[in-house]
């Protein structure tokens, strides 16, 4: 018999026969139980929330809702009005931040998730300094309640967070 080892090659993360020692193949090696919780674990978050890490990430396809409104007379509910934040404000934002602290700089959140992420309308000054963008933020938490990652469905409300021109 021989045990499961992983072997430290391009097949990193796989767990692979090892010819050298004459153990019972239910053993398995210590690397290979950690791998393997490490995977279980990922399988456990909620969807999404495994996605992103990381601050002022562009993901404009994680599920951001959509408002339309075709005509100026539609009812206010199509219109994003957004709370009006400044770049510097949003730069406060941390990973490992509380919710508390998130509220003080990204003001409350229009909607909460299934998978625990909060979403907020964000009304930032354009680069221009003459006009504003309402932007679509999303952040998620860890198993602590605290900020695990950032995202923006656009890149230019990121662009404006970070200092980038757009």
């Amino acid at each position: 018999m021989t045990t499961l080892t992983v072997t430290p090659s391009n097949d990193a993360g796989r767990c692979l026969p090892d010819p050298q020692e004459d153990i019972e193949m239910n053993r398995v090696s210590f690397a290979c139980r950690q791998f393997l919780a490490v995977a279980l674990i990922g399988l456990a978050l909620p969807a999404g929330a495994e996605a992103i890490s990381g601050l002022n990430v562009v993901a404009p396809d994680a599920g951001f809702s959509n408002v339309e409104r075709n005509y100026a007379e539609m009812d206010e509910k199509y219109v994003r009005l957004g709370t009006a934040r400044s770049a510097q404000q949003m730069r406060e934002v941390a990973l490992g931040q509380d919710k508390a602290a998130l509220v003080r700089y990204a003001g409350k959140p229009v909607s909460a998730n299934q998978d625990g992420s909060w979403d907020f309308d964000i009304r930032l000054p354009a680069n221009d300094r003459r006009s504003t963008l309402v932007c679509q933020y999303r952040v998620y938490f860890d198993t602590e309640q605290k900020v695990s990652g950032t995202a923006w469905r656009r890149p230019q409300c990121a662009d404006i967070v970070v200092g980038r021109k757009n």
